[in-house]
């Protein structure tokens, strides 16, 4: 006698009808959310956020009709994806520009960006300058990193690809509409488009629910991150590296390298991901050498024009957010920083600087020991080393949410065009 009965369809490729449609509905569920959070600043902000909270429940309304109609997801799942990608990407210019919603850069990255890609459009070097002055442009951030001396960070603290990146804004249009932050929340919008293009067509709707989820990332780009500059070409990487195209997937990372310091430590693991499957140290040298040169060729090319100009004050700018005892930056974020914060300091810098290098060894030993089982979580690795850090702020973590979707759906050979067998890989 069978106390369970469950009636499961015949047709093939039902689980993945099912799960489109479940995406559908949590897509629509993040659009109500987002619309939620801009009633509330509709009683301070006016007309605007007042319009886009009906159009954010509107829409979600209508995802939820669409989730539970019989349409042909295979046919219209990408579609949906496209749509609330580009819709979104358009509101939220729309809302930084009509609205006093976001009036301020909101951070010192955003801040010392737009200050710095207008030193370059002057022939200055802004490795070599002060980033004090980004204090007085319209809308100076409320944000602002400090050392443990009390001062302000305020030189510039990252690779020169988000200068390329922004510049070409700055030297096109200025900085209007909306600030510098246009490329920010374009960027988002191709990063939501390349995870669409990316994914199984059916399950195209993760690709915007994948930057909604931990944090609406069209939102965070309007209040001043720029970290979508690294995760797209990380994207791509791990895309052409499921692939087997390794040799360009090398190169993609290291732009993504090149734009910010959270996806480096992906180049470790995946040098043991390549010493694991060679077959001699011969063949690791030869083949990791490959990669090893197109990625810091991609790396190098997008610095040369600094590193060139100054050396030491482009490798001092690189290394703030790792600087030494004698001028570290104040612990905080929500790695094991939350509770030297909340405690008052109760963990030394010392401390600090002996648990990152236990925390790169042990990851990197554990990932080698099961390989096997932890292949592609290569490209997630830096959250649980940065778990550990000094500095460990949101932005850290919640962006890697679409690159381990990736990974995921890769593990899986799922990918838009990833062969179902995986062979040893090709340049």
């Amino acid at each position: 006698m069978n106390l369970i009965n469950i009636n499961v369809p015949e047709e093939e490729g039902w689980q993945d009808n099912l799960a489109s449609r479940i995406l559908v509905v949590v897509l629509a569920a993040l659009l109500m959310r987002t619309g939620l959070r801009l009633w509330s600043a509709a009683y301070e902000a006016g007309v605007v956020p007042a319009v886009l909270t009906a159009v954010m429940f509107g829409g979600g309304v209508q995802l939820v009709i669409l989730a539970v109609s019989d349409i042909d997801m295979e046919d219209h799942a990408r579609k949906i994806g496209l749509g609330v990608a580009i819709g979104l990407t358009a509101l939220t210019i729309g809302l930084s520009w009509s609205s006093g919603v976001f009036p301020k850069l909101g951070s010192d990255v955003i801040a010392f960006t737009s200050y710095a890609v207008e030193l370059v459009s002057q022939g200055v070097n802004p490795f070599a300058a002060s980033m004090a002055p980004s204090a007085e442009l319209p809308g100076h951030p409320d944000k602002w990193t400090r050392r443990m001396d009390g001062s302000k960070v305020v030189s510039w603290s990252y690779p020169a690809g988000t200068l390329w990146v922004y510049s070409l804004q700055y030297l096109t249009i200025g900085r209007s509409p909306v600030g510098i932050r246009l490329t920010s929340i374009i960027g988002v919008g191709l990063l939501s488009v390349a995870m669409i293009r990316w994914l199984p067509a059916i399950y195209a709707p993760l690709g915007p629910v994948s930057l909604m989820a931990a944090q609406n990332e069209w939102l965070a780009a309007a209040g001043g991150l720029n970290d979508m500059w690294w995760v797209l070409p990380t994207g791509a990487a791990l895309v052409y590296w499921a692939k087997e195209h390794r040799t360009a997937a090398a190169i993609f990372l290291g732009v993504a390298c090149a734009m910010k310091q959270q996806a480096w430590p992906i180049a470790l693991f995946l040098a043991i991901w390549v010493a694991r499957e060679s077959a001699s140290v011969r063949e690791f040298g030869r083949v990791g050498g490959r990669y090893a040169a197109a990625g810091l060729g991609a790396f190098g090319v997008l610095n040369l024009p600094w590193l060139v100009a100054n050396p030491t004050a482009w490798v001092e700018a690189v290394l703030v957010p790792i600087a030494g005892s004698e001028s570290p930056l104040v612990s905080a974020g929500v790695g094991i920083a939350a509770v030297n914060s909340a405690a008052d300091g109760i963990i030394s810098r010392r401390a600090f600087e002996l648990v990152i290098p236990a925390a790169i060894i042990a990851t990197a030993a554990i990932y080698w020991h099961w390989f096997d089982e932890l292949r592609w979580a290569a490209w997630i690795s830096p959250p649980a080393i940065l778990f550990f850090a000094p500095r460990s702020l949101p932005s850290y973590f919640h962006w890697f949410v679409p690159i381990a979707v990736l990974a995921l759906f890769a593990r899986y050979c799922r990918l838009s065009g990833q062969l179902r067998k995986q062979g040893m890989g090709s340049a």
